[in-house]
């Protein structure tokens, strides 16, 4: 648990909700790669709040 992104077991009971999160990377476009699943983790950490922290260790 000390790894989530709530950090507590009961913050994940809330209700989900609609958000948009700021973009720091572009949208990327996987042709005939086959690569969605890393395309999207790459893209989900290139949004806020994770780019936040991952985008200082550039």
């Amino acid at each position: 648990m000390a790894y989530m992104v709530e950090r507590a077991a009961s913050a994940m009971a809330r209700p989900l909700g609609d958000r948009r999160w700021e973009r720091a990377l572009p949208i990327l476009d996987q042709g005939d790669l086959g690569s969605c699943t890393g395309n999207a983790a790459a893209g989900a950490l290139g949004t806020a709040p994770y780019w936040e922290v991952a985008g200082r260790f550039r």
